[in-house]
């Protein structure tokens, strides 16, 4: 059979299951007099439908409806073998694409109504692949579902490597097979999480994100985000706000400096110009005056790149590449923290497109930089904060030579001792709770945590006694303190009080954890830690992780579904490692979060031990970072296990280890002593 006659069958086939699925199922309103394009999207709608209920396929070709052909039919009982969801774009030709999914790598005919942004990242893609004589083909509607960091790709095809998947194929017999392989799989997986969802109680029902976890999740969180940003507009409208709107780019630094408002440019004259004074001139003057003193040596570009934002970092990377660079496919996710590095790199808005642009001054700096050995740098000095973050959050307060000693021991390329000190003193900051900050005291330096810094304190006071005078620093936020408008001197005088009242109080825990630590040597630095935020690494434990997955069956009406189980389990560990609450304050989110007989009972029993799992497993300051059920392990001998509803599972000396390990409890966590 041609390729024309082919596509012909198809389009007949597909024509003839779009009719049979939407009586069925009624799923969008037939009207003869529809345009071409209104008939494509309602078979789209129909399609999307099918490629998730292929069941109908078995139905459609064992009652032959419109009674096709044979050819026909084995069409249709071949789309069986469809793959519908998430694929990745590794990499995509003028006539062909490279697309990666969990089952295997496909090449495939790139479709001519196919539009896909060119751009060096991984794009994720929504589209049905099927197999049609022997060969794949990819059918639409093709929806762009954003990017995927360049790591997410390595990992999947070492995953498909590990299990022989990894050699591409364009073999449609090849993908039928592992679509049904698939199908079953996940069919499997979801009749086991309803076996486990019990009915929720009036008032409480099961969310989206039930049963979906790790990079899955993720994404999905982080596509329901974006779409609400986009729906309210606030993206839109804080990107316009940092573009110059031109209906031609410019071509030197000078002439881009010229676009911008008298506001915008002397704040940008006086970034650059420090304590030197910014002569009062007209604004062309004022432009041409500052492009002459703009910093001219390589260094000063490699400083800004090696403590800049790492999206902006990416972002002056792919403009070595191109320039201008389009951010039209930008997601409100992927803009945060992506400030242009004026006057490096200018946003500007072209008629109906946002572009990166970089002058060619910079550019012509830039190709003189080594970018992967600043790259190189960069990841050192990250993973050495991370490590502080980490180890603070755990301890509480730890000694910078400790917490080298800890850093160095998980860390193939460790800073030496000065350089960990001068990163982290560089890189401290109190912008997340998870944060860390330094501490002198009697000659020793410490890495402590944010929740018990001086530098805390005084948003603390601010925050409890003047909230509704509050106004949060208009830049990034992060190294400047929030202030507090139209304070009498009466105010003054009492809040002065008050945040010498708190920094006292801080000053004693800090001490009574050093003396509580004497006889506790601190926990090895879980590396976890250096890839993730703390909290959100404690988030992957496994007894949070069963206190997320329940919440997910059991999320009031009134909560959001996407948000609400990651807050509570976020809550929990904030309580009990940063709060440093005890178990009663702790079981009281129960009643915070208004989950107080989402089982139905009285008290929600389950929920009660997955709190309880969830507080004996986080780690205590007071312990230098370790649990109680560590702490229980290391009196007991032994490792307990639990089940997803937070029983603990009895293990016999003699059965399989639940670890996994192959052998007896007894020879493995049975004896751990």
């Amino acid at each position: 059979m041609s390729l024309n006659a082919q596509q012909q069958a198809l389009a007949d086939t597909l024509d003839a299951l779009v009719r049979y699925v939407n009586r069925r199922q009624r799923l969008v309103r037939e009207d003869p007099a529809q345009s071409d394009e209104e008939r494509m999207l309602r078979q789209h709608l129909v399609l999307r439908f099918l490629w998730q209920h292929t069941s109908l396929l078995e139905d459609f070709v064992r009652e032959n409806p419109e009674h096709l052909s044979a050819p026909l039919l084995a069409i249709a009982q071949g789309l069986e073998g469809v793959l519908y969801g998430s694929l990745f774009v590794e990499e995509q030709g003028d006539h062909t694409l490279t697309l990666l999914h969990d089952t295997g790598i496909y090449m495939v005919d790139k479709p001519s109504d196919m539009e896909l942004p060119v751009i060096d990242e991984v794009i994720e893609l929504r589209c049905a692949l099927i197999p049609l004589m022997g060969t794949i083909v990819a059918l639409p509607p093709f929806t762009v579902l954003g990017t995927v960091p360049s790591s997410f790709a390595t990992n999947l095809l070492e995953r498909l490597a590990a299990r022989g998947n990894d050699e591409p194929t364009s073999n449609g017999h090849v993908l039928y097979e592992r679509a049904r392989a698939w199908q079953k799989r996940r069919a499997s997986e979801e009749a086991r999480r309803a076996a486990d969802v019990k009915v929720c109680a009036p008032g409480y029902h099961q969310g989206p994100l039930a049963g979906i976890d790790g990079e899955d999740r993720r994404s999905r969180r982080q596509a329901h985000s974006d779409a609400m940003a986009l729906r309210d507009g606030s993206f839109r409208q804080s990107m316009e706000a940092r573009s110059i709107e031109t209906s031609e780019l410019p071509v030197t630094l000078e002439e881009g400096l010229t676009l911008l408002d008298d506001e915008w440019l002397c704040d940008i004259a006086q970034l650059v110009m420090g304590e030197e004074e910014v002569p009062d001139l007209p604004h062309g003057r004022l432009a041409h005056w500052l492009a002459e003193r703009m910093p001219q040596q390589k260094h000063d570009l490699e400083f800004a790149l090696m403590w800049c934002e790492q999206s902006q970092f990416d972002l002056m990377r792919h403009l070595m590449h191109t320039n201008p660079y389009s951010l039209d496919g930008l997601t409100p996710s992927g803009s945060h923290g992506l400030y242009p590095l004026e006057p490096q790199v200018f946003f500007i808005h072209e008629g109906a497109s946002l572009l990166a642009w970089m002058p060619p001054e910079v550019a012509s700096l830039m190709s003189q930089i080594d970018i992967e050995a600043i790259a190189h740098a960069r990841e050192r000095l990250r993973i050495a904060a991370a490590s502080a973050s980490g180890l603070a959050t755990m301890c509480g307060i730890i000694s910078i030579s400790k917490a080298h000693e800890l850093y160095s021991r998980v860390v193939d390329d460790p800073l030496e001792r000065g350089q960990y000190e001068e990163a982290l003193s560089a890189l401290s900051t109190c912008a997340s709770r998870d944060g860390y900050a330094l501490w002198q005291h009697e000659g020793t330096d410490y890495v402590i945590s944010v929740e018990i810094s001086d530098e805390s304190a005084l948003a603390r006071v601010a925050r409890e006694s003047y909230a509704e005078r509050l106004v949060i620093p208009r830049s990034t936020g992060q190294d400047e303190d929030p202030a507090v408008l139209a304070l009498t001197i009466e105010d003054e005088r009492e809040f002065a009080q008050r945040l010498s009242e708190k920094e006292n109080e801080l000053q004693r825990l800090r001490l009574s954890l050093l003396q509580a630590k004497d006889d506790c040597p601190p926990h090895e630095l879980p590396k976890g830690m250096l890839d993730n935020e703390p909290i959100q690494a404690l988030l992957e434990t496994k007894p949070l992780r069963d206190l997320r997955a329940f919440v997910d069956r059991h999320i009031p009406d009134q909560e959001d579904d996407y948000e609400f189980a990651d807050l509570f389990a976020r809550s929990v560990i904030v309580s009990v490692v940063l709060m440093n609450e005890n178990y009663n304050d702790t079981m009281d989110l129960i009643r915070l979060y208004a989950m107080l007989g989402c089982e139905g009972t009285p008290f929600p029993d389950t929920l009660g031990r997955l709190v309880t799992n969830a507080y004996n497993a986080l780690p205590r300051w007071q312990h230098n970072g370790w649990s109680l059920e560590e702490l229980t392990e290391h009196l007991s001998g032994r490792k307990r296990f639990f089940a997803p509803d937070g029983r603990e599972l009895p293990v016999s000396a003699d059965e399989a280890c639940p670890c996994g390990s192959g052998k007896t409890y007894e020879c493995c966590c049975g004896n751990v002593a």
